[in-house]
């Protein structure tokens, strides 16, 4: 079963119960599929910039279905979870973060919140990519939600996936 277009929360939820009841597969296409296709796309970018995922700091912009999938598939796949640096609208993720479970009561996020960002960053989006290899960015359309200076500050050779839909959050020439 491919779960289509189900908002965060209830995605989770729906994509878990069917997965207890059901014996057979199920995946929820703006999870599994991006974190998919997300995870194959940074192998091959690492490789051509002659990086590990096992050393790469990774900022995450965005912190919905999506991004937390893929993030959860990165560490599958070799991410250190303390190298993840996640940004909400409200900022980087991290303990001190109380809003996520007593607002938002999202405990996936609460979960991203407590495994990521080993550094303690705190601020926005500016901060997440200073020094990072990778963002990955499933956030809002843009342009102008990542702004070309703050490309600027990431680490050489950076890789940036922008990816909102219809418009991604900087366009390719800027990011570059």
């Amino acid at each position: 079963i491919n779960l289509e277009d189900i908002e965060k929360p209830k995605c989770f939820y729906i994509l878990e119960r069917l997965r207890e009841e059901l014996d057979i597969p199920v995946w929820h296409d703006d999870q599994q599929g991006t974190a998919l296709v997300t995870l194959a796309g940074l192998i091959n970018a690492l490789k051509l910039v002659g990086k590990k995922l096992s050393d790469a700091t990774i900022a995450m912009v965005g912190a919905g279905a999506a991004n937390i999938s893929v993030a959860k598939y990165l560490i599958v796949a070799g991410a250190k979870p303390g190298n993840i640096i996640m940004v909400d609208s409200k900022g980087i993720l991290n303990p001190d973060r109380r809003d996520i479970l007593e607002v938002e009561k999202d405990q996936w996020k609460w979960e991203m919140a407590q495994k990521t960002n080993a550094e303690g960053r705190k601020g926005g989006i500016p901060e997440a990519l200073k020094g990072a290899d990778v963002c990955i960015a499933l956030s809002k359309p843009g342009p102008g939600v990542i702004k070309p200076e703050w490309v600027r500050e990431m680490a050489d050779d950076a890789i940036v996936f922008a990816c909102a839909n219809p418009i991604p959050e900087i366009w390719p020439w800027e990011a570059r």
